[in-house]
């Protein structure tokens, strides 16, 4: 009897084995095949109800993601805010003071303060993601936003004074802090998702979407705060925008956030979820935490490499002695990020340089916002403010319909889809920037221009960092979505700069940068295509391994 039941086990056993993946170590029994086919039953049932999260559900359910995402929204409301009474601030000062051909100088002057904005970001966003990968990142945002609540003190006195050198003094102060500050606040995203992609996904798309509708209503609402409350208002509620994210981030978002803990734990599931299914001749097929991926040897062979690598840089050998981020030199761990993207894993460098390429196309758009808006209404700096208001209002749309097209369109295991969305991101940019140049007189088709304009760059701006959360280690995220950021601020400050500069300095029109920019941005979808529109990184790095 025992025999028989032992045949038949045996029996049962290679039945399974014709019709299952089964490891290449051992031969699992009946039992123990029918308990993995429950489990995969199960995963199947958990990855459906992943899909299903929806924007309410994540912000019900996640108490740490809800508070961080509000801390978010008043932090860039602020932001808008300052920004518009800037601009206001420097054509008033130029207008009052009468010195020399001041329209030939605003877009001069508009065109440095975007470069006093942008560059100090350039300069310390890697200095950022040094400290969003050694620090806890949530300390990290909560001391500089109560540095930054202290320097309306500077643009009040910038206004009182009619200076725009202090205007620009207290910019270039509020931007080096804001350079620290955004590796940490993007780094922390994906620690606050649950090891979850659909929940990533989500989460980064929500983060796009609330930046979009901050740039509507901020931008909006910052015009007509400058005609009621004027310029000192504004800095003033910019600054009040900042305590209440640290009170926030402080307050209400629980729990440790430093990269190194994190990666341990990752690293550990990920050890314990990788198993090998079914070997061929050609590679095999592994199980990574619930979803079967088939590599080839060599793809295998890498990803065993990366393994040890990983386990290198967190300390992980005999040899190494237990090294941590904290016993490495800051510049030694920022060029190891620079390594790891643009040597160890090259497409993830051409990801981190998406947004730099694309905001060379778009960076100089807020000076020609500024040129358009001022036409016809140069004697009435009132209804110039709400016209530019309205315009980057239209800069907002245009990113929210980006964003929807994100969530629609975008799936975290289709990356080829991710990266044509990015292409056609710069198609859309030429188009805005194209419509601008031919239709200039007409306010409406300026407004629809940005709206396409914008709808492309947050097509670029949301794509491109799931990208890179998904393809980079969790250990190295906040260096190298540094570089990705910082890249993106340095084309946008090239851009502007060259934009007011040539417009005042060469002669060329706002209709006729409007066709260059097209151009750029044409360009740009030409040399990327062929690089990245049909092959992704051979390793995956999902956001949970």
């Amino acid at each position: 009897m025992n025999s028989v039941t032992a045949t038949s086990r045996e029996v049962n056993s290679f039945v399974h084995e014709e019709t299952l993946p089964l490891k290449s170590t051992d031969v699992h029994s009946y039992d123990t095949i029918e308990e993995d086919r429950l489990k995969g039953v199960t995963s199947i049932l958990d990855e459906s109800n992943d899909i299903s999260t929806t924007y309410f559900q994540l912000l019900r359910d996640n108490v740490n993601y809800r508070y961080y995402w509000l801390s978010y929204v008043a932090n860039h409301m602020g932001e808008w805010m300052t920004y518009l009474a800037s601009i206001s601030l420097i054509q008033d000062i130029t207008l009052r003071n009468s010195i020399g051909n001041t329209t030939d100088r605003v877009n001069t002057l508009i065109s440095i303060l975007i470069l006093v904005k942008l560059l100090p970001n350039v300069f310390f966003m890697p200095l950022g993601g040094v400290l969003a990968d050694q620090y806890d990142r949530r300390k990290v945002q909560v001391t500089l936003d109560l540095t930054c609540s202290l320097l309306v003190l500077l643009f009040l006195t910038a206004a009182y004074c009619e200076s725009i050198i202090l205007l620009y003094l207290a910019t270039f102060l509020q931007e080096c802090f804001s350079g620290l500050y955004i590796p940490s606040n993007s780094a922390m995203l994906p620690m606050l998702a649950n090891d979850s992609d659909s929940e990533l996904q989500k989460a980064t798309t929500l983060s796009g979407l609330t930046w979009s509708l901050m740039a509507a209503i901020g931008s909006s609402t910052g015009g007509l705060l400058v005609a009621v409350f004027g310029v000192q208002g504004c800095f003033m509620i910019d600054s009040l925008t900042y305590l209440i994210s640290a009170t926030l981030l402080a307050y209400r978002v629980e729990g440790t956030f430093v990269a190194t803990e994190e990666e341990k734990k990752k690293q550990k599931k990920r050890a314990s979820s990788i198993t090998i299914t079914r070997t061929t001749t050609n590679g095999c097929a592994v199980n990574n935490g619930g979803s079967d991926v088939f590599w080839t040897n060599a793809e295998f062979h890498a990803a065993i490499q990366h393994e040890e690598h990983q386990c290198i840089v967190d300390g992980g050998t005999d040899d190494d002695g237990d090294l941590t981020p904290e016993q490495q030199s800051q510049w030694s761990m920022f060029l190891y990020g620079l390594r790891f993207a643009f040597v160890d894993s090259p497409m993830v460098g051409c990801y981190a340089l998406l947004k730099g390429t694309a905001a060379l196309a778009f960076g100089a758009t807020d000076v020609l916002n500024v040129s358009f808006s001022a036409r016809g209404t140069e004697d009435n700096p009132s209804l110039t403010s709400f016209k530019l208001g309205a315009l980057f209002g239209c800069v907002g749309i245009g990113c929210i319909i980006g964003s929807v097209l994100c969530d629609m369109l975008v799936a975290l295991s289709r990356p080829l889809t991710i990266v044509r969305l990015c292409l056609t991101g710069f198609l859309l940019i030429s188009l805005g920037c194209l419509t601008m140049g031919l239709f200039p007189d007409h306010f409406v088709c300026i407004c629809l221009s940005g709206v396409v304009r914008s709808t492309g760059s947050s097509l670029v701006w949301i794509n491109s960092v799931l990208l890179l959360q998904k393809y980079s280690p969790p250990i190295l995220l906040g260096r190298v979505q540094s570089i990705d950021v910082a890249s993106a601020l340095l084309g946008e400050a090239i851009s502007a700069m060259g934009g007011g500069l040539l417009m005042d300095n060469a002669g060329i029109s706002p209709e006729q940068l409007s066709i260059l920019l097209a151009c750029i941005s044409i360009g740009w979808f030409v040399f990327w295509s062929p690089f990245l529109a049909c092959k992704t990184p051979k390793v995956p790095f999902s956001s949970d391994s």
